[in-house]
């Protein structure tokens, strides 16, 4: 998966702002056929559904990580 992301803290209102302009050029057919022809299935989802998902993948490599007791180099 590949996403965009900004610093913690961004104001709300540039985080929907940017949303919205990312939404809008995803949709265009042109963007989805560019992502198309090298093999990028195009998904939207919302900042909040976003943020979940890292926090999730996270948590489980976290855990892929402490069981396998790899330590940083």
């Amino acid at each position: 998966m590949v996403g965009l992301v900004g610093p913690a803290g961004t104001p709300p209102e540039i985080v929907e702002l940017l949303n919205r302009e990312i939404a809008g050029i995803i949709a265009t057919p042109g963007f989805h056929q560019r992502m198309a022809a090298i093999g990028v299935e195009v998904v939207g989802t919302t900042p909040a559904a976003y943020a979940k998902f890292i926090r999730d993948d996270y948590a489980k490599w976290g855990r892929v990580v402490a069981a396998a007791r790899i330590k940083r180099e």
